[in-house]
């Protein structure tokens, strides 16, 4: 909701909601999705979302050349997966199920100050702006009943089975750029931000060893952490026009990942978390060509970019032995999330669209018939770090990616159809090509078409497509914890309908 409060301000308001439980049907071995993907091996697992998201903005004009923007937000929400997570290729055991509980009280503001102003015979645009956050999330993990039923309660509320911990965390940034104009061809944008982040963590973990269904050792962890860290980030954007529309850009800017304790505390036997990983710290630049020609009947956007990651955190192995008794060790590879090393992407992205009915007629009119084309060719590579990753292909990186498709209007009528091919890629830092539990290893091509139509008439809009329209079976995941764990097969082909009311 928009309100106008005057000619100079003007207040908004967003209010989203939503609560929805899922049953969730884990993932797949390779052999089994290969051979159904359509079959489910968790009748018992479940995830419940309850989401409220409020946000508040102003809007304030005080003259035609400075404006200040104002925009508030609050998270009130919670998270809840129940189930077995359990190595996929072993049977449901039928046993109490794990319950992870997770509320989020997070609130944040951030403000903006646009100023244009004239210097040098053209007119220069500076942007400030100061953002504050403050979060808190709660999580808890312990056992829940053995049924099959959305049951979302503890057997052990105030003793846990498995860790309980609070993160409370703030965020200040103060930012600023300012884009000066040159000359009538040449631009240039400096730009930096400050960051101050403090992540905090109090709780406790327990440390269980079963032989066969019996508890033989426990162990209870009480655990504080707090981390601190303040840094600067720069940035540099230079643009060049080549043409009435058309313009060569450059971009350089460092970059900055911080970690989060809440990715430590959740205790999964399909992963390990390394509890020394650090953040990342890197640079990206890009050199492109862009704009308009033809009269605006043609759209391009070609531009190479160069990645480098430092620490960069991923999925890897790690060997671990787990004692049953003073003379029976058992040995077994698991995955590992930890700062595999430094890595490097290089890509090429290109972006083209061609309105064929201008082209043929240019008359003005409210038709068009758009083909579109966006590909990007990747590759990724660790430099330095873990010798199992050294040398290897980044994960979750395709080679290739390729997007087409056409989209037609005619007065109240739309229709398009989209084509998405994805190449062969690896899902972990080590390349792993097949591991039994599936949480790591090969993620194959796969093409994916879909096709829309909407008809609008006054204020009502009636719109219908399919997904997937040649039931492609393919996936696009391989999960460590929910909804897994194991290979998540994507949706098969979805038919559907919806109507929309202006008011």
């Amino acid at each position: 909701m928009d309100f106008n409060v005057n000619e100079k301000l003007n207040l908004g308001l967003d209010i989203t909601a939503m609560h929805y439980l899922a049953q969730q049907p884990g993932g797949l071995t390779d052999f089994e999705f290969n051979a159904d993907p359509r079959q489910s091996k968790r009748a018992r697992n479940w995830f419940a979302v309850d989401w409220k998201l409020r946000a508040l903005t102003l809007n304030y004009r005080f003259s035609d050349a400075t404006k200040l923007n104002i925009r508030n937000f609050a998270l009130l929400a919670g998270r809840d997966a129940l189930g077995e997570l359990g190595p996929i290729n072993r049977p449901d055991p039928l046993r109490e199920r794990d319950l992870v509980a997770g509320r989020y009280r997070n609130f944040g503001s951030e403000a903006r100050i646009i100023h244009r102003y004239d210097l040098g015979g053209f007119t220069s645009t500076l942007l400030t702006g100061l953002r504050y956050y403050r979060g808190f999330t709660h999580n808890r993990q312990g056992n829940a009943d053995d049924s099959a039923e959305p049951r979302f309660e503890f057997l052990s509320p105030l003793d846990l089975e498995k860790s309980e911990y609070r993160f409370p965390s703030r965020n200040l940034a103060f930012f600023a750029e300012n884009l000066f104009n040159l000359s009538e061809r040449w631009s240039l944008t400096p730009g930096l931000r400050i960051e101050y982040i403090r992540t905090a963590a109090e709780g406790y973990f327990k440390q269980r060893i079963f032989s066969g269904n019996q508890l033989i050792f426990e162990r209870r962890y009480d655990d504080s952490r707090l981390q601190e860290r303040a840094f600067l980030l720069l940035g540099l954007g230079s643009g060049y026009r080549t043409g009435a529309q058309t313009e060569i850009y450059a971009n350089v800017s460092q970059n900055y990942r911080a970690i989060n304790f809440s990715d430590l505390a959740v205790v999964n036997p399909n992963l390990l978390v390394d509890s020394l990983m650090k953040d990342e710290r890197g640079f990206n630049a890009d050199l492109g060509w862009r704009g308009q020609l033809l009269d605006e009947r043609f759209r391009f956007d070609v531009s190479a970019f160069y990645l480098l990651y430092r620490g960069r955190i991923g999925l890897g192995e790690k060997e671990v032995t787990t004692y049953f008794s003073d003379s029976i060790p058992l040995t077994s590879t698991v995955a590992y999330r930890t700062n595999i090393g430094d890595a490097r992407i290089v890509g090429i992205e290109a972006y083209a669209e061609a309105n064929v009915w201008r082209l043929l007629d240019n008359r003005p009119g409210s038709s068009s018939l758009v083909v579109f084309l966006n590909g990007s060719l990747l590759q990724g590579r660790y430099l330095s770090g873990q010798p199992s990753a050294v040398g290897k292909e980044v994960e979750l990186i395709p080679p290739l990616n390729l997007k087409t498709g056409v989209s037609f209007q005619y007065k109240g009528w739309r229709a398009g159809f989209q084509y998405s091919y994805t190449y062969r890629h690896y899902s972990d830092a080590t390349n792993a090509v097949f591991v039994a539990d599936a949480t790591r290893g090969i993620i194959p091509s796969y093409g994916v078409a879909d096709i829309s139509a909407a008809y609008t008439w006054k204020k009502f809009t009636l719109s219908t497509g399919v997904n997937n329209l040649t039931d492609a079976v393919y996936f696009t995941r391989r999960a460590t914890a929910y909804p897994g764990p194991g290979i998540i097969p994507s949706e098969g082909r979805r038919w559907y309908v919806g109507v929309k009311v202006m008011f």
